[in-house]
């Protein structure tokens, strides 16, 4: 737009009130700032806006005189000299800042066992005849606790549980989510409640 001012970092002899124009800025992390002021009394108007790499949060801005508008750009994870580039009736204002973005963490797949449990009544609560958990990854680890100490899945064959009593299993494996399955004993059947475990 051939009126607003096309040189503002030189010195010029209209007061600073007869003029109109636009800049850019960065702003905060991520962020550039495009403020258009209007002394001249233009109105409003529309910008196109550009960046040498990254998505823009928008391609076009309409502002009105003298507003500030708030630009964000994405890029690919670590740190990139972004120019943002804003642009009307043939005249351009650009600025230049380091974008940073963080690599994701990578998310690590989770343990999920499904236990399947035979057991015959007793008349205080259950008595297990086998326990199987299915859906474990190939070299994962069980490790049963019972009454505060560790014990085998064979051990378990006949164990009698009481109504209230539980069972806990912590289930691991190098590089996955794994899971504390806890079984209680409710009447004449078992509870399941699940837990993830951090890897470690």
């Amino acid at each position: 737009m051939g009126t607003l001012a096309s040189q503002p970092c030189c010195p010029t002899d209209l007061p600073a009130e007869n003029v109109s124009d636009f800049s850019v800025a960065p702003g905060a992390q991520n962020e550039f700032l495009v403020r258009y002021t209007d002394s001249r009394g233009l109105g409003a108007q529309d910008f196109t806006l550009s960046a040498s790499e990254g998505q823009l949060s928008t391609s076009t801005l309409h502002l009105q005189p003298n507003t500030t508008a708030t630009v964000t750009v994405s890029t690919a994870p670590g740190s990139h000299a972004v120019t943002l580039t804003a642009s009307t009736g043939g005249v351009s204002r650009q600025a230049t800042t380091t974008v940073t973005t963080a690599t994701p963490a990578t998310q690590l797949p989770e343990i999920t066992a499904t236990p399947t449990v035979k057991s015959a009544r007793t008349k205080t609560g259950l008595r297990i005849r086998s326990l199987r958990f299915a859906g474990l990854p190939d070299g994962a680890r069980v490790a049963v606790v019972c009454m505060k100490r560790a014990i085998t899945l064979k051990r378990l064959r006949n164990k009698v549980l009481k109504r209230g009593q539980s069972l806990s299993f912590a289930i691991t494996k190098p590089g996955y989510i794994g899971e504390r399955v806890t079984l209680t004993v409710v009447k004449h059947a078992f509870t399941t409640r699940r837990v993830l475990i951090p890897p470690g």
